[in-house]
């Protein structure tokens, strides 16, 4: 049997269809879901995996023991071991930076033959990188995921790492409104040199006459003389809301880097008069936060309350936990999964519904043409092909949908901040979730019709005759 004979056989039963434009719709549904729900679900909950997963958000702080009469622990030699042995504790560890985000500007920026190239673009307006590149850190989890250059494993000291894009962000004064947003590239700043004014802010204890240390519960914060260093950019990473620590975009350094600038930073102040302030802070390792990790984010703040259970001094989480995008990704990956399942669920039914009232309406017709010679396989080819011409209408038509509400949402949230931007879904996953789509479609009716191929191959001639 010849194919235009199955098409022309196909598009004229397809014509007298009853069901036709009920099973077209479904399948336009479908490929709507796929692509649309189940992309976006995809993103959200790739981003909420990534957020929740992100080691500043399994940290807690653990403070100094404080004096009499509060009498609260700290992590000591004999106290760390109390510390590791409880459940879900990965490591505790002296903070190798400030608790408190320093105070940084980027002064001047120079080329690989040391020539200053300050102000000359958009990528290196001085400016623009102080307000985007908000501060610097370190974090073991990110410092060697790089997508362009080299990752910190692998640069000398004194090297660092930017995210691949920052937003600018111009605020007016007066009214606190964001007057203009700008998202710029940092590629072209690998291999060249920043030049970093930083102002530290320490979290500092004083030790008391007694056991523990003075300055009250909290501590105290001193302010450190500026200090200004440089730093090779070697290679940039990827940056998201999710992916970007806590929801900063900072330059990232490696341990040794940080502690030596944060060694610089204590030796200044100290050739500047501040060597009794900071006697405690230098020489006395536990006179410092220690940071406690945990192996998930739901597990920091039971260990939290055990540690304060046990007598220590801890304190709250280190990162920032944003619980709106937990809860809006908990929402959303509800809803999103029951619509794009009960979609799909309707489909099946309305499919298997449209085969099985196409073999009862039609036994006559069925009869007729197996009276002719045609075969139980051309009759069921000739069958499949009714739902492959719907299949090919419903993804033109639910394809274009499902792109121009795909092409909506990412220049909505492209052009706005990071927050928006890591929801922008990329093509070339489109058009997976699309060929996806379009297999979906036309496996659903395949395997109907293998289900009633039965019903087809017992219909006798005589069911025209008797017709």
């Amino acid at each position: 049997m010849r194919i235009n004979n199955n098409l022309f056989l196909a598009k004229a039963n397809l014509k007298g269809s009853k069901r036709k434009d009920t099973v077209m719709v479904m399948m336009i549904l479908s490929v709507v879901a796929v692509t649309l729900l189940v992309g976006f679900l995809s993103i959200v909950n790739t981003t909420c995996d990534e957020y929740k997963n992100m080691k500043i958000c399994r940290q807690g702080y653990i403070m100094p023991e404080t004096c009499y009469p509060n009498g609260a622990k700290g992590v000591t030699d004999k106290t760390i071991g109390n510390v590791l042995s409880l459940e879900h504790v990965v490591s505790c560890e002296r903070a190798a930076l400030p608790t408190v985000p320093e105070v940084i500007t980027i002064t001047k920026i120079t080329d690989e033959n040391n020539k200053d190239v300050s102000n000359t673009t958009n990528e290196t307006n001085l400016d623009k990188l102080t307000v985007g590149l908000v501060d610097q850190f370190y974090d073991s989890d990110y410092i060697n995921k790089v997508i362009k250059g080299t990752g910190l494993d692998k640069a000398p000291e004194m090297s660092c790492i930017l995210p691949h894009i920052f937003t600018y962000e111009d605020i007016d004064e007066d009214s606190g409104k964001t007057v203009a947003r700008e998202k710029i590239s940092t590629e072209s700043l690998i291999g060249k040199t920043i030049t970093v004014d930083l102002e530290y802010l320490i979290h500092q204890f004083t030790k008391g006459e007694k056991r523990g240390y003075e300055k009250g519960y909290l501590g105290e914060w001193t302010s450190l003389p500026k200090i200004t260093y440089k730093l090779k950019v070697v290679g940039i990473y990827y940056y998201s809301k999710a992916t970007s620590l806590d929801g900063g975009s900072y330059i990232l350094v490696s341990k040794a880097t940080a502690e030596k600038i944060d060694k610089m930073a204590l030796d200044n102040a100290v050739k500047k008069g501040m060597k009794d302030d900071l006697d405690d802070y230098i020489n006395d390792e536990y006179a410092r936060d220690y940071v406690v990790t945990a192996d998930s984010i739901d597990n920091i703040a039971g260990i939290i309350s055990e540690l304060q259970g046990m007598g220590f001094n801890a304190g709250v989480q280190v990162g920032y936990v944003d619980e709106s995008m937990l809860a809006f990704t908990g929402i959303f990956g509800g809803v999103g999964t029951f619509l794009t399942v009960a979609v799909l669920f309707l489909t099946v039914i309305n499919i298997f519904l449209s085969v099985h009232n196409n073999i009862a309406e039609r036994k006559a017709e069925i009869g007729l043409m197996k009276a002719v010679g045609y075969k139980t396989s051309q009759i069921f080819y000739s069958m499949y092909l009714e739902n492959i011409i719907l299949a090919v209408k419903a993804l033109l038509i639910g394809g274009v949908l499902s792109a121009v509400t795909v092409l909506i949402i990412n220049l909505i949230n492209s052009s706005g901040d990071t927050a928006q931007q890591m929801y922008v879904m990329p093509w070339t996953s489109f058009l997976i979730l699309l060929a996806i789509a379009f297999g979906v479609i036309l496996v659903i009716p395949l395997v109907c019709l293998l289900i009633m191929v039965y019903n087809i191959a017992k219909i006798q001639p005589q069911e025209a005759m008797n017709a």
